[in-house]
């Protein structure tokens, strides 16, 4: 039995094709204080149908479920119910994955979009792997219902070289509205930095970070820290963050917070 609802319950739906995998993970839900279970789904059809009678908070999907198509199925996703957030879940590790293999072997350019790549373009605040812990997949839906991007690292990557594929504009109009401060907030957000560590990194209070974030999205029209780091790498601001070789392969996440 999942557990009673409760106002501080996130209601979670998992949607996954693999049985043992989709049972581990109705268990680690139901085990975790503040998850509720909502229901489950075995197909694309059904997942639709649920979160349109559900409205469930979270959708943990599996990129398997739409056949190549999981774009498509989160978009499908988000116009049913567009207060849901929707984390992708990857069936194969970073080194299994076919697309980057491939990619990687044949040195393609511009970037190719695996799944996870895709499914973010689509409108998904998560993306994770199958090989990660429990405690990373509580971690995720709890950030991602709060409104944080949950990424990990190498794909975080991947997602920003895809969005600063075009050629960066140098003179971005409304670059020059912000101070050097402020382009120095913007160069620790857009390297994934929490408010604390950037305060530490320059030594002012987690306040006036706050402040100068917030005057940053007021001056260039901006939502979030998400669009805050796209727009740096697009207009030139900063580069386009790369993983390290101690980076790479390694499970460090990205969150972006609201």
């Amino acid at each position: 039995m999942a557990k009673a609802d409760g106002p501080a319950c996130i209601r979670v739906l998992v949607a996954e094709t693999q049985p043992l995998v989709r049972r581990g993970l109705v268990e680690v839900v139901r085990s975790a204080p503040g998850l509720m279970l909502a229901g489950e789904a075995t197909d694309a059809e059904g997942l639709l149908r649920s979160c349109r009678r559900l409205g469930p908070d979270v959708v943990l999907l599996d990129t398997r479920m739409a056949a190549g198509r999981c774009a498509d199925l989160v978009a499908g996703i988000l116009a049913a119910t567009p207060r849901t957030q929707v984390i992708a879940l990857a069936d194969r590790s970073e080194e299994g994955c076919v697309v980057l293999r491939y990619a990687a072997l044949h040195a393609l350019e511009p970037p190719v979009d695996d799944c996870l790549t895709m499914c973010l373009k689509a409108g998904a605040r998560g993306a994770l792997r199958k090989t990660c812990s429990e405690d990373d997949v509580i971690e995720a839906i709890c950030r991602v219902h709060a409104g944080d991007l949950w990424v990990e690292m190498p794909t975080a990557s991947r997602y920003i070289d895809a969005l600063s594929a075009a050629p960066p504009q140098r003179h971005h109009e409304g670059c020059s509205c912000l101070t050097d401060r402020e382009l120095q907030v913007v160069g620790l957000v857009t390297a994934g930095l929490p408010n604390k560590e950037i305060a530490k990194t320059l030594g002012i209070s987690e306040q006036t970070v706050k402040n100068h974030i917030s005057r940053v999205l007021s001056k260039l029209g901006l939502g979030d820290r998400l669009q805050v780091a796209m727009y740096a790498v697009r207009a030139g601001i900063v580069p386009c963050p790369s993983e390290s070789p101690r980076q790479r392969g390694s499970q460090h996440r990205v969150r972006f917070t609201a």
